[in-house]
């Protein structure tokens, strides 16, 4: 994932539920840096409420990215996905969160 940031040129479109990892902020904010638009889609919904989707939503605008709502009333949006200029794209289940790169997403 953070090689497909790595290579954006022109714009990144990126989903997420949640994110912590600071690998992934670290690449966002040097794409933004070299120009590229990042625009994030987050749910406005989550376990843990709104102190932790305020959170996330400040360090992703700190990365440069444009952050948007997803504001449906009644579903809880939770799509994950990368898509940097006309592709590649990383299509996942996981968080982008250090718990899921390094227990989760690591082969045994």
């Amino acid at each position: 994932m953070l090689g497909v940031i790595r290579g954006a040129r022109a714009r990144i479109w990126l989903s997420l539920f949640r994110c912590n990892d600071d690998a992934v902020f670290t690449e966002l904010t040097a794409a933004a840096a070299r120009g590229v638009a990042v625009e994030v889609l987050v749910t406005s919904r989550a376990s843990g409420g709104q102190k932790k989707i305020a959170k996330l939503w400040r360090a992703l605008e700190r990365t440069g990215a444009v952050v948007h709502a997803y504001t449906d009333p009644v579903v809880k949006y939770h799509a994950k996905y990368l898509v940097a200029d006309e592709g590649p794209a990383v299509v996942a289940s996981l968080n982008f969160t250090r718990k899921c790169f390094q227990k989760t997403a690591t082969p045994s």
